[in-house]
């Protein structure tokens, strides 16, 4: 059976510029030092005896509420509003530095964006919800 040499060029072209991007992702989060978790560390940080943790929602306030819900005990500060609000943030965990913050979004774009701030911000023990609510309630999690 023949194949269509433009329908393979495609294909490859496709490949490529999706791997590309995968790479691209994946280099800027290594370079900024923010560390991925899953949901799964996030829940199992929260029902943990032995360590306290905060969770940053940095969506929309409409977001917070809607469908996919948030996780219990999250605060929401839209990433919009971060960089006015950066200095009373790192004001409240400078007492708690040790604590381990856990940015969320969506997917997962947005609370990287929020974790460099923070780091850049000198707040160390920030990390990403990898694929944001939608992963936290892909997986069962309970949420609020």
């Amino acid at each position: 059976m023949p194949t269509d040499p433009n329908l393979e060029h495609l294909f490859i072209s496709v490949a490529v510029a999706v791997v590309a991007l995968l790479v691209i992702r994946t280099l800027s989060r290594l370079l900024a030092g923010i560390p991925f978790v899953s949901p799964q560390t996030v829940q199992q940080a929260l029902t943990s005896a032995v360590s306290d943790c905060l969770i940053l929602d940095v969506r929309q306030p409409a977001e917070f509420n809607d469908a996919l819900g948030h996780i219990k005990g999250a605060i929401n500060i839209p990433l919009g509003d971060i960089p006015a609000r950066l200095a009373d943030v790192r004001a409240q965990l400078q007492n708690h530095a040790h604590v381990p913050v856990y940015v969320v979004c969506r997917s997962g774009a947005r609370a990287t964006s929020a974790a460099k701030m923070l780091k850049k911000a000198g707040l160390e023990n920030v990390a990403v919800m990898s694929g944001g609510m939608v992963c936290w309630k892909r997986a069962g999690l309970a949420t609020a």
